[in-house]
């Protein structure tokens, strides 16, 4: 299991109520508000990567993109097989 780090964060009242309501109704883990917001700043980082990407390749072919995955594909795919018989 990862080791945790203690966080001190500050919101708005409404922010804490809203979350607080949300998490009320969709569960009550112990640890639902950490795991809420750890979840959320992983989709967050996730959503600027995906943002950059797309900023990066806007002025790429469809075709050129499609050979880059079909390429990636092809070397996981050998990878994953050379993996299972060593």
């Amino acid at each position: 299991m990862n080791k945790r780090v203690r966080w001190t964060i500050r919101v708005t009242k409404e922010t804490d109520a809203s979350v607080r309501s949300f998490l009320a109704r969709r569960s009550t883990a112990k640890r639902s508000l950490s795991n809420f917001v750890e979840e959320a700043v992983h989709w967050r980082i996730l959503d600027e990567a995906v943002g950059r990407t797309k900023s990066k390749n806007s002025r790429a072919s469809i075709a050129r993109i499609d050979a880059a995955i079909d390429a990636a594909l092809k070397s996981v795919r050998r990878e994953g097989v050379s993996r299972r018989f060593n």
